[in-house]
């Protein structure tokens, strides 16, 4: 059964096995606001979320990433649906984030959970990064 949780500040050795360009003061801005989730199934890390707020008005995921392994087994889904009722707790009415238009698995999973392209940003010649949006 995947469990989810809060990060927290000691957790910060295992933020650095997907990410070590992470500095232990944004882990600790993130961790003191609750802006980091983390997913496991037994002991096992599986994955995590972390957003902040885009203009400073709407929770936006910057960092949704499970471990190869573990994908398609319901930890995305798991901790996505986890962050929504904790922003429909807040009161929040509106969810963003965005995606890589050729990552087609990440794509798939916000559509089935309710978020729409509302537009894309051309970072990449190659690639397009699409910004999805959910109504809560």
């Amino acid at each position: 059964m995947i469990r989810i949780r809060y990060a927290k500040y000691e957790d910060y050795e295992l933020i650095l096995k997907i990410d070590n360009s992470i500095s232990q003061n944004k882990w600790k801005t993130w961790t003191d606001n609750r802006q980091a989730i983390f997913a496991f199934e037994d002991d096992i890390f599986l994955g995590w979320l972390q957003y902040n707020y885009f203009i400073e008005k709407y929770p936006f995921i910057n960092r949704l990433y499970i471990f190869e392994k573990y994908q398609n087994n319901g930890a995305g889904t798991t901790l996505i649906q986890f962050w929504e009722n904790e922003m429909k707790n807040k009161g929040e009415t509106r969810l963003m984030l965005s995606t890589e238009s050729d990552n087609y698995g990440a794509r798939r999973l916000y559509e089935r959970l309710g978020f729409k392209c509302v537009g894309e940003l051309n970072l990449r010649p190659q690639n397009q990064e699409l910004v999805m949006l959910k109504e809560i």
